[in-house]
C-alpha cells in the first residue's frame, strides 16, 4: 500500500519515510541536495503518489512562500556569466433530484422532485457520487505517470539525454522518460539562432481565412471502426493537411490505444446529448429550444458539421474563447489595474476576426500603452508587481504550458527548467513599468541595459541576460527585450506555445488534457498521447495558427462524438479515478460558472441573452460571479472559487433571486409563456424538458411527471389542468438537476 492509498484508508505513512522525504525536499530547496539523494528523491516521487502529492504540494508552498526572492539591484558587483544548460458518469446513470429540490420551501416539493427525479433519471450519476468521483477524488491530485498504451512500436523508448557533465547516468533525464512512460519521444527544441539583430516589426492584425471544412462523420459500428484505416504520420505538407487525413489520424491513434488498453469505445452521442455538449463548448451556452428542435428534426448526415461552422460564426463563441482565455490570463477578479474589460474586448475581437494565436500572444506580451486603446496591455499591466515575477510565471504556465514559478529560487529537479532560465526569462521584462495616469495605468518601457543579478538559496549572485530556448538577445538600452521574446516565442515549426495551446483547447472539449496538470508539460509529466499531441501542434502551426480550425478537427474527432455513457469494456477509463484518460467516452465536468448563468438565462429568457440587451446581461452575471470568487491577496495575483458543486453554489441555485425569477409563472417570464400556449399538458412538459435539459423525457419519465404534476388534485377534477405552481416546482427542479448544470 502506497503513501497515497494509506492516506485514503486513514492508514498513516511510515514516520521514518516522510521524514526522509521531507529531509530530501528541504535539502532539494536549499540547493545542497547531492547526486545521490536527487536519485533517491526520484525514486521515492516516482514510485509512491503519495510522495508525489507531498512533493507538489511541498514545491507548490516553497515557491508560494519565496515570491520575494532577493533580485540584486544594478549596483551589484557583477559576476562571471555562467553558460546555462541546453535546453533542448456516465451520462445516464440515474440521479436523484429530491437530494436537491426537497430544501425548496412550500406547497408539494417532495413529489414534484419524484416527477424531476424520473425526468432525469436517464441523467447522470448520483450527486454526492458525482461530487466525489469527478472533483473530490484524492486520486485526482497525483501527477497520471504510467505507461501510455497503443503507440506504434516506432516510437519506443527515448533517446538519453546526457547529463550537463556529458555522461549518461542511470537518473539522466532520457532514462528517466524511458521509466516513466513508453513511447514518448521528447520533441527537439530548435537549435540555438545566433546573435539577435533589431527587432522586426510585429506582423500585421490579420485574420486567418478558415473556410469550412468537409469533414464526413466518424465510423459507427464496431466493424466499420476496425476496418478504418490508419494513416502514417508521415510528412506536413506547407498549408498542413486536409481536415479527413487529420482526423482519420486521431481516430487511427485512439483507437489503437482502445485496442491495446483491451477496451470498446462508447457508441456515438445521439443528436440531443451531442448539441447541448457542442453548444456548451464552443457558444458557452446549452442551446435554445427551437435550435435543438431543428436540430433533431434535421436527417441530413452532414448536420453536425454545419452546425460547428454555425457557431463558430456566432458572436457567442468569440465571447465564450475571450472569458476562458481572460479568465486564464489574468483571473476572474478586476485587477488593481483595471486591466479585464480591455483584455476581454482584445480577445473577444481576435477570435471574431480568427486571428492567428501567434499574433494574439506576440501583441500582449509586447504590448504597449493603456487598456484603452490597446486591450491587450492589460495582460502584464495585472502582473508586473514584485519584479515582474508574476509576469514570467503566468506567461511560462498559460502560453508555454510549464510551470516554473518553484524555480525562482531552485532547479526544477524533473525537466529542463533551471534557476537561471527563470530570471532569463524574467530579464525581458525588466524593461517594463506601469505608471499611474489619471484613471488608468499604461506599460512604458524603461531605459534600462545590461544582465539582471539574482541571488540563489547559498547567498551567492547570479547574474542572468534576456534569453529565450537557447538565444540570448542584445541587452542594450536600443533592444526592445519584450519585442524580442515576442518574436521567439512564437518561431519555430513546432513552437511551444503551439503545443500548450492545442492542450488546453482540448482539456476545454474533452475535461481532461494530454497532461495533467494541463499546464506542467515535460518530461517529467509525458502526455497520454505524444504522437496526437505533436500531430496537432505541427498541423496548428502548418495553418498559420488558425483556432477555428482546431476546432473543427477536436469536433469531428470519434472520441468528441461519443456519449458519455461507459459501456461494460471501458469503465477503465475514468481520469477521475487517478488513470490516464484514454478518450474512449466523454467525460462528464461541471459547468464554468459563466456557462451555468448564460445557460439559465437561454432556458428561461433566451431574448436576454442572445439579444441586444447582452451588455447589460453581462454587468449582471460579473455581479452574479462575484459571490463565488476569492481573491488571495498573494504575490502571485491568484484567487479561489466556491463553485463547481460546493454548498454556497447549491444554495445559490435553489434560492437565489435569478432562479426564483427564472421559475416564476407571472407573466412574461418563459414559464408563463408556455402556460399560456393552447397545447396539451404532455406538449408543456415536453417544453420545459427540451429548454433545461435539451431533450425529450422518455415515455415512462412523461407519464410520472404527469401524475404528480396532478397528484393534489381532488378526485373529480384529475381532467382539470395543473396548476401553475406544480410547473414552478417541476421547472425549478430542473434546473437544479445535475444534468442540468454538468457539461457531458
Amino acid at each position: 500500500m502506497n503513501l497515497h492509498e494509506r492516506r485514503s484508508s486513514g492508514e498513516q505513512p511510515r514516520d521514518a519515510q516522510a521524514d526522509e522525504l521531507r529531509a530530501l525536499l528541504e535539502a532539494l530547496c536549499e540547493q545542497r541536495l547531492d547526486r545521490a539523494g536527487a536519485a533517491r528523491l526520484e525514486r521515492m516521487v516516482l514510485a509512491d503518489a503519495g510522495a508525489r502529492k507531498l512533493y507538489l504540494d511541498y514545491i507548490e508552498l516553497h515557491g508560494s512562500l519565496y515570491w520575494d526572492a532577493a533580485t540584486a539591484d544594478e549596483e551589484s558587483l557583477p559576476v562571471a556569466e555562467q553558460a546555462p544548460p541546453a535546453r533542448g458518469a456516465a451520462r445516464r446513470d440515474g440521479v436523484e433530484l429530491a437530494a436537491i429540490v426537497a430544501t425548496r420551501p412550500g406547497r408539494m416539493v417532495g413529489k414534484i422532485a419524484a416527477a424531476a427525479v424520473a425526468l432525469a433519471a436517464c441523467a447522470l450519476v448520483l450527486i454526492g457520487v458525482a461530487a466525489y468521483r469527478l472533483f473530490d477524488s484524492p486520486a485526482n491530485d497525483a501527477p497520471r505517470i504510467a505507461e501510455t498504451p497503443g503507440l506504434p512500436a516506432e516510437t519506443a523508448g527515448s533517446p538519453v539525454v546526457a547529463d550537463r557533465d556529458g555522461s549518461s547516468p542511470a537518473h539522466s533525464r532520457g532514462a528517466r522518460r524511458d521509466r516513466i512512460v513508453a513511447g514518448h519521444i521528447a520533441a527537439d527544441r530548435p537549435p540555438a539562432r545566433g546573435g539577435a539583430p533589431s527587432p522586426p516589426p510585429l506582423p500585421v492584425a490579420n485574420a486567418v481565412e478558415s473556410r469550412p471544412e468537409t469533414i464526413p462523420l466518424p465510423p459507427t459500428s464496431p466493424a466499420a471502426v476496425a476496418a478504418a484505416p490508419v494513416p502514417g504520420q508521415g510528412e506536413i505538407p506547407p498549408g498542413g493537411s486536409s481536415a479527413e487525413t487529420i482526423v482519420a489520424f486521431l481516430d487511427a491513434q485512439m483507437r489503437s490505444g482502445w485496442e491495446a488498453a483491451e477496451i470498446g469505445p462508447s457508441p456515438l452521442a445521439d443528436d440531443a446529448e451531442w448539441i447541448r455538449r457542442v453548444y456548451l463548448d464552443v457558444a458557452g451556452h446549452i442551446p435554445p429550444a427551437e435550435e435543438v428542435e431543428r436540430f433533431l428534426a434535421d436527417a441530413s448526415s452532414d448536420k453536425r458539421t454545419r452546425l460547428v461552422e454555425r457557431l463558430l460564426d456566432q458572436p457567442a463563441y468569440a465571447r465564450h474563447s475571450s472569458t476562458v482565455w481572460t479568465n486564464l490570463l489574468v483571473g476572474r477578479t478586476q485587477g488593481r489595474t483595471a486591466d479585464r474589460e480591455g483584455l476581454e474586448r482584445f480577445l473577444r475581437q481576435g477570435f471574431a476576426r480568427n486571428r492567428p494565436w501567434s499574433e494574439l500572444v506576440a501583441e500582449m506580451v509586447s504590448a504597449e500603452g493603456g487598456p484603452e486603446e490597446n486591450g491587450a496591455a492589460g495582460f502584464l499591466l495585472a502582473h508586473l508587481n514584485n519584479e515582474a515575477v508574476p509576469a514570467t510565471a503566468v506567461t511560462a504556465r498559460v502560453f508555454l504550458g510549464t510551470q516554473v514559478q518553484c524555480t525562482q529560487c531552485h532547479d526544477h529537479p524533473f525537466n529542463d527548467w533551471q534557476q537561471n532560465h527563470f530570471w532569463d526569462l524574467n530579464s525581458f521584462f525588466q524593461q517594463t513599468a506601469a505608471i499611474d495616469v489619471p484613471g488608468t495605468h499604461r506599460l512604458v518601457t524603461k531605459p534600462i541595459e545590461g544582465p539582471l543579478y539574482y541571488e540563489n538559496r547559498q547567498g551567492l549572485m547570479r547574474v542572468a541576460y534576456p534569453r529565450f530556448d537557447g538565444e540570448r538577445v542584445d541587452s542594450g538600452p536600443e533592444t526592445n527585450r519584450r519585442a524580442e521574446l515576442a518574436r521567439l516565442i512564437v518561431a519555430g515549426d513546432k513552437p511551444q506555445i503551439a503545443e500548450a495551446f492545442v492542450n488546453r483547447v482540448w482539456a476545454q472539449f474533452f475535461g481532461y488534457g494530454f497532461t495533467n496538470p494541463v499546464d506542467d508539460m515535460g518530461p517529467h509529466n509525458p502526455p497520454t498521447h505524444p504522437a496526437v499531441l505533436d500531430r496537432l501542434s505541427r498541423e496548428f502551426v502548418a495553418s498559420g495558427f488558425d483556432v477555428k480550425r482546431l476546432i473543427r478537427w477536436i469536433t469531428a474527432s470519434r472520441a468528441y462524438q461519443a456519449t458519455s455513457r461507459m459501456n461494460e469494456s471501458n469503465s477503465a477509463d475514468d481520469p477521475a479515478r487517478g488513470e490516464p484518460p484514454l478518450f474512449s467516452r466523454m467525460y462528464v465536468r461541471p459547468m464554468s460558472p459563466e456557462q451555468l448563468y448564460d445557460s439559465l438565462l437561454i432556458a428561461t429568457q433566451p431574448r436576454v441573452a442572445g439579444g441586444p440587451d447582452w451588455r447589460e446581461a453581462h454587468l449582471r452575471r460579473r455581479e452574479w460571479l462575484a459571490q463565488f470568487i476569492h481573491p488571495h491577496g498573494t504575490e502571485e495575483n491568484d484567487e479561489a472559487t466556491s463553485f463547481a458543486g460546493t454548498v454556497p453554489q447549491a444554495l445559490m441555485l435553489m434560492n437565489g433571486a435569478l432562479t426564483a425569477g427564472a421559475v416564476s409563472a407571472e407573466r412574461g417570464t418563459f414559464l408563463s409563456e408556455v402556460l399560456a400556449e393552447p397545447i396539451s399538458e404532455t406538449e408543456k412538459i415536453r417544453k420545459l424538458s427540451l429548454a433545461a435539459l435539451s431533450r425529450h423525457p422518455a415515455p415512462g419519465e412523461l407519464a410520472a411527471i404527469r401524475r404528480l404534476l396532478r397528484h393534489d388534485a381532488r378526485e373529480g377534477d384529475r381532467r382539470a389542468p395543473a396548476p401553475a405552481k406544480n410547473y414552478e416546482d417541476l421547472f425549478w427542479a430542473l434546473l437544479n438537476s445535475s444534468e442540468f448544470v454538468h457539461v457531458h
